[in-house]
């Protein structure tokens, strides 16, 4: 099964339930769990010897970055998942 939370479309989607989604509870609903979800992988150490918040994409459910080849660091899924927390705040 495929199971990955890129953090560049995890932003992307977030900020998009934010601007289209009329009913509020379900916007916090949906925002607690992906601000969990930033803070829990923000703190697992990078197999890849980098600093964690320039992973690409994580496993599902266990925040573990990936290993695969894939170009890193990325630096613009920082950048969106810091414009879309500061957004819902």
């Amino acid at each position: 099964a495929y199971q990955f939370h890129w953090e560049r479309d995890g932003a992307l989607s977030m900020q998009a339930l934010m601007g289209t989604e009329p009913n509020q509870t379900l916007v916090d609903e949906k925002m607690e769990a992906y601000m969990g979800w930033v803070a829990k992988v923000q703190h697992i150490e990078d197999p890849n010897g980098l600093d964690v918040r320039s992973e690409p994409k994580y496993h599902i459910p266990t925040g573990v970055p990936d290993s695969g080849p894939w170009c890193r660091p990325q630096k613009d899924g920082p950048g969106l998942r810091a414009l879309t927390l500061s957004k819902y705040g």
